[in-house]
């Protein structure tokens, strides 16, 4: 089995979407006898002997750019060659922190095999690399266009979903170097619950009873926390019993922002309806099983992770119509539902429409479950991974080594007579 070297940005507990699919990926790695080197800042919690924190966030914070570069280099030189000979390819699992890209000439100047991973759409996708933000003319060592000069000298970029693959299309990379991996769910941990077990999961975890809509997530704009919330005034208003678990770090985003969810709350008498759960929780598959619809109303992402736990628990997926979502994990009517970005009254509608009818929700859930079986599943992804490492390894392409099926632009079915094509009408025109 080849030995991997993984480069992300933290550690539990702070940590977003690809640093927790990194650790994951690492201890599913040392639980077949296959440890990686796993190097990271300090997250501030005991590891495993994998893990090598770099302790620098402290240093980070304090010195000027260039400074800033050359500290974060010399943190990784030493680590990545003295155990030089313990990995075989460098995996980056998120390409927009520098101290992930400064691992790129590293592994290059070692002659190892480097692959680099886009999460997020506009923040580490090539198109996204390659522009100037505005006002850091004076921050060339910081700057976009560096990160992207670092990026490119990849051997392999993973793409997450078919909106990242099109960016880097778009981006001056050669094909052959490109594939698409999404991140992997355990079916086992993440499954399904019968509506009878629901109650007492719910109590375990403190949760007021009543059939429960769940948000995972960081409490930010982004994430379309506030548009939830107002559906949600709709919602009780049509199911009196229903119930927001709310459950996310707030500490970490805007507090003005944050505060208005609170106030917002109150204000518009949901205390008794609406849950916050204001931590990194480690059970979210309890979560999960205690809930009954799964919703996450983002602006935009890459491949949500708790959308793909969301289907292996086999929960209804109330979602936002973005192509993040929509072309590779949510088929809108099959198994979940699809509102535009910001429809709060489309967004209110979907949620009662499943919480009003929970054999639909029940049905949708098992299309869900499903689609993560087959596409997304611990087996599945990381067998893909390995086929990459293999070819890296042997001169072949990762185009070649790695396919997958929603790559290819999905092509437009026609519409059965007398239904609208927008997705915000499928409540009704979908069958219960």
């Amino acid at each position: 089995m080849t030995r991997v070297c993984i480069v992300s940005r933290s550690l539990p507990p702070e940590y977003g979407g690809a640093e927790i699919a990194a650790y994951r990926y690492g201890e599913r790695l040392a639980a077949r006898g296959n440890p990686p080197l796993f190097v990271a800042p300090d997250g501030g919690e005991a590891y495993p002997d994998w893990v090598v924190p770099l302790n620098i966030p402290s240093v980070m914070k304090t010195v000027g750019a260039r400074a800033r570069l050359l500290r974060l280099a010399r943190s990784l030189w030493p680590v990545m060659w003295k155990r030089r000979r313990e990995y075989d390819v460098v995996h980056i699992f998120n390409s927009a922190p520098l101290v992930n890209l400064l691992a790129v000439p590293i592994a290059r100047a070692l002659g190892k095999p480097v692959i680099l991973e886009s999460s997020l759409v506009g923040s580490d996708d090539p198109l996204a690399l390659m522009k100037r933000k505005k006002g850091r003319r004076r921050r060339l060592f910081l700057s976009n266009p560096l990160r992207y000069e670092l990026y490119r000298r990849g051997s392999a970029f993973i793409s997450k979903s078919p909106v990242l693959l099109r960016a880097c299309r778009e981006a001056p990379l050669p094909p052959e170097k490109m594939t698409l991996i999404p991140y992997a769910v355990d079916c086992d941990t993440y499954r399904p619950s019968e509506p009878s077990e629901r109650p007492a999961l719910r109590r375990a975890l403190d949760l007021p009873e009543g059939p429960t809509v769940l948000f995972v997530g960081g409490m930010n704009k982004r994430k379309g926390v506030h548009h939830l919330l107002e559906a949600f005034r709709s919602v009780v208003d049509a199911v009196p019993e229903a119930r927001l678990a709310l459950v996310g770090p707030a500490y970490k985003y805007d507090p003005e922002f944050v505060e208005g969810l609170y106030s917002s709350t109150e204000a518009w008498g949901l205390s008794g309806h609406v849950t916050f759960v204001n931590r990194v929780v480690s059970n979210v598959h309890e979560y999960l099983r205690a809930s009954d619809v799964f919703t996450l109303p983002s602006s935009r992402e890459g491949l949500p992770i708790a959308v793909l736990e969301s289907m292996a628990a086999g929960k209804a997926v109330v979602a936002s119509d973005i192509p993040e979502i929509a072309e590779s994990q949510i088929e809108d009517g099959k198994n979940g539902l699809l509102v535009p970005f910001g429809d709060v009254a489309g967004l209110a509608k979907a949620l009662t429409a499943v919480l009003a009818e929970p054999a639909r929700g029940e049905a949708l859930g098992g299309e869900a479950r499903r689609r993560a079986l087959d596409r997304f599943s611990v087996p599945v992804v990381d067998a893909q991974y390995q086929r990459l490492y293999e070819a890296l390894l042997s001169g072949g392409s990762p185009a070649e080594a790695v396919k997958y099926p929603p790559v290819d632009e999905p092509e437009a079915d026609e519409p059965e007579p007398g239904l609208t094509a927008s997705r915000s009408s499928a409540l009704e025109t979908q069958p219960c």
